[in-house]
């Protein structure tokens, strides 16, 4: 499970696969008790199962049972002109060209 924080006596956070799931503020010990996870058919349960699948894959080819691939979670950000897909098209050019700069670069 990913850092859940309390704030106000409710638990606010992410679980270890997704963003937590924010139908309405609960009690900390009805939260807590609450499953975490994606909801069924949203785009982060088919992102959790992609990362899940992948990673099984690779690390039966590199046989490295149990051994992270992915950084947690993910960004969203919904594209609204040409100019931002632009940008976005761009970074995922150019991103990889900086990683060796990056603080958690491995």
């Amino acid at each position: 499970m990913g850092k859940l924080f309390v704030m106000n006596g409710f638990v606010v956070g992410a679980t270890g696969r997704s963003p937590q799931r924010t139908t309405g503020w609960s009690p900390l010990q009805q939260q807590l008790e609450q499953p975490h996870g994606p909801l069924k058919k949203s785009l982060s349960s088919f992102v959790a199962g992609f990362k899940s699948s992948v990673t099984k894959q690779i690390n039966q080819i590199r046989q490295t049972p149990g051994i992270p691939v992915w950084q947690r979670n993910y960004y969203e950000h919904i594209i609204r002109n040409d100019n931002e897909l632009n940008k976005i098209r761009e970074y995922i050019i150019n991103n990889p060209l900086t990683w060796e700069t990056d603080e958690n670069y491995v």
